[in-house]
């Protein structure tokens, strides 16, 4: 984590500064601990666990730690770093295919099925439909995760 945010810091030190729990990591510690130490763990964590999670959360925890967080959003959309690390991942994908995309003829399903043939056997994104809005990536999701019935409620 550390060596994630002083690179960022080193890019766009304003993405940084964005966030308390990037920019004064004594802060943000004691944050993971408080919530760790607070919180009924499963499986029970030691004083040493919450102390190693809290001084180096792993990556997956810490952008939903993050998320949580977020007063404004409760939980429901990703924070600065994980934001970050999906938009870069994104613009990414799309920056490396450029040529392709670039046509006329190329979408973005298409573009993204490109990139996959090089890490799975078949295309993924064969059935995923063209999404063009916030409330069709929603409808989407809810259906392919059977989360329409989800407690709490998805949608």
């Amino acid at each position: 984590m550390d060596a994630l945010i002083a690179e960022i810091a080193v890019r766009r030190p304003h993405f940084i500064n964005m966030s308390r729990l990037l920019a004064d990591r004594a802060w943000r510690v004691s944050q993971i601990r408080e919530w760790l130490a607070s919180a009924p763990v499963y499986g029970g964590l030691t004083a040493d666990d919450i102390e190693t999670l809290s001084n180096d959360p792993p990556l997956p925890f810490f952008i939903l730690f993050e998320a949580m967080q977020q007063p404004e959003a409760k939980g429901q959309c990703l924070g600065p770093l994980g934001s970050i690390i999906v938009s870069e991942v994104i613009f990414g994908a799309l920056h490396s295919e450029s040529e392709s995309f670039g046509s006329s003829t190329t979408s973005l399903v298409e573009a993204l099925a490109n990139l996959a043939v090089d890490y799975y056997p078949k295309n993924i994104f064969a059935d995923v439909p063209e999404i063009e809005r916030m409330d069709q990536l929603v409808e989407f999701i809810a259906e392919l995760g059977d989360l329409r019935q989800a407690v709490p409620a998805f949608l």
